[in-house]
């Protein structure tokens, strides 16, 4: 193909997408509405993103790269002098980082060989069990208050055994955007040498609302129990994907996560991250933006979430959806008790707006709702999104609320039957019925209702039968 041929090939692809910048998104992207940024970020990454990060001694500038942005952003969360940070490529490195950092110290420091746990509530990120299954630890979950959705504190002590190597807490959570009680924790766990994580992946903009007069409780370094906290650039950091730092209390916990290699006829290897060889262009991108904002952009963007978050939810409130928790961040998550806000999601999409659903559990106990993450373009756009979701609401009002369809859809087909006496089949019926053997999903409300009906473990199973169908 030639160049013209290449990128109009490409063109043709993504006309089908949502456009990331236009601000008609609530999930997914951190949109500023700067096109100014969004050029600077550009050109860095471009500058750099032939250079390989694997050895920074052929690309010097790299080092200074990341020093200056673990310095910079690290100082918002209190990163103490002898602490230390790493440059990812993305929340879930970070967090495997972490957790591979609390393995090592629990090994080493203790001199223990039984498994290590992880205690974490069931609004922690999926990442973390993720990163359990992979490097050999076990999670022990801890239920949260259904109308905070934040954890007990007591809930978490009476959880921790000899076995357990580390606590996590959010600040704030994905699901509802609600902060866990950092400080509390902290202070009843009796082994002071447990290792407390604190993922912040969605809240790097949790400082600049405090230095904007934002009542949010502290969840940094400040806090003495703290080990270590992960933080998103390519979030409410505004930079491109895939951006994230991780910080360290002190520096020699840090060394926990490194790998060296010697034992062999090439070059020694030293990886600060999971990945070896990775762009550099990520890290440029991500030092440009945090130059080009500074303290002063950031809180101005700061200012513009908070400002349209608000509007947003009093909104919301008036239309009679219902607010889940108390979101402190520029993400919350909202229901209904006579919407089906799983065709809301749908009714928005056809009005070119995009809210994510979440499905929920009926086995778990969690309302399916709708996920919103707020970004500073939101403020100018307020009004326009009040003003669709109110006559998409009007609409829709009365629809069988969720999981009648689901139910209904299940009896119908024989789905309930099929799944436990032959769940290939299952797969397959399912996969029809709902479009999929013709290559996309024809009824996504649907979909998320059946989600929300099955047990979690049999949902595992379907995803994972999905994603291979997909890509074959």
């Amino acid at each position: 193909m030639t160049p013209t041929d290449v990128l109009s090939r490409l063109k043709e692809l993504s006309e089908a997408d949502m456009n990331p910048h236009n601000g008609r998104m609530f999930g997914h992207i951190y949109e500023t509405g700067d096109p100014q940024l969004r050029t600077i970020a550009e050109e860095a990454y471009k500058m750099y993103m032939w250079k390989n990060m694997l050895d920074p001694t052929v690309y010097p500038s790299i080092i200074t790269l990341e020093k200056e942005l673990v310095r910079g952003i690290g100082r918002y969360f209190n990163l103490p002098e002898n602490g230390a940070g790493t440059f990812t490529y993305g929340g879930t490195e970070s967090i495997l980082l972490a957790v591979l950092g609390a393995r090592e110290h629990y090994r080493r420091k203790k001199g223990r060989t039984s498994t290590m746990e992880i205690v974490l509530p069931e609004t922690a990120h999926p990442a973390f069990h993720k990163a359990a299954h992979l490097l050999g630890v076990k999670t022990r979950v801890v239920k949260v208050d259904r109308e905070e959705y934040t954890v007990n504190p007591e809930a978490i002590a009476s959880s921790l055994t000899e076995e357990t190597g580390m606590i996590v807490l959010s600040a704030p959570n994905y699901p509802f955007g609600t902060i866990d009680p950092i400080r509390e924790v902290s202070e009843l766990v009796e082994n002071k040498d447990t290792w407390i994580h604190v993922d912040s992946c969605i809240g790097t903009i949790l400082p600049f609302l405090r230095l904007e007069g934002a009542e949010v409780p502290p969840a940094d370094f400040t806090i003495e129990g703290v080990t270590s906290i992960s933080t998103d650039m390519h979030k409410y950091g505004y930079s491109p994907k895939n951006g994230s730092l991780i910080f360290f209390r002190d520096r020699k916990l840090r060394e926990h996560t490194l790998f060296t290699y010697s034992r062999w006829a090439g070059y020694p290897l030293v990886n600060t991250t999971i990945l070896s060889s990775r762009s550099a262009g990520s890290l440029a991108a991500s030092w440009a933006v945090y130059r080009y904002l500074g303290e002063e952009g950031y809180r101005l963007n700061a200012r513009k979430v908070w400002r349209a978050r608000d509007s947003i939810i009093n909104g919301l409130r008036k239309l009679g959806y219902t607010v889940q928790g108390n979101p402190l961040g520029g993400v919350f998550s909202f229901t209904s008790s006579d919407v089906n806000v799983f065709i809301l999601a749908e009714e928005m999409r056809k009005r070119k707006w995009y809210i994510q659903a979440q499905p929920g559990s009926q086995h778990l106990g969690y309302m399916p709702s709708i996920h919103m993450t707020i970004a500073p373009i939101h403020e100018s756009l307020v009004d326009e999104f009040l003003k669709d979701l109110a006559e998409a609401t009007g609409e829709i009002r009365g629809k069988p609320l969720p999981p009648a369809r689901a139910l209904e859809f299940a009896e119908k087909t024989g789905l309930f039957e099929l799944a436990s006496k032959d769940p290939t089949r299952a797969m397959d019926a399912l996969a029809e019925a709902i479009g999929l053997d013709k290559g996309a999903i024809g009824d996504e409300a649907l979909v998320n209702e059946l989600i929300h009906l099955f047990p979690p473990e049999m949902v595992e199973e379907v995803l994972k039968y999905f994603i291979s169908y997909v890509y074959s």
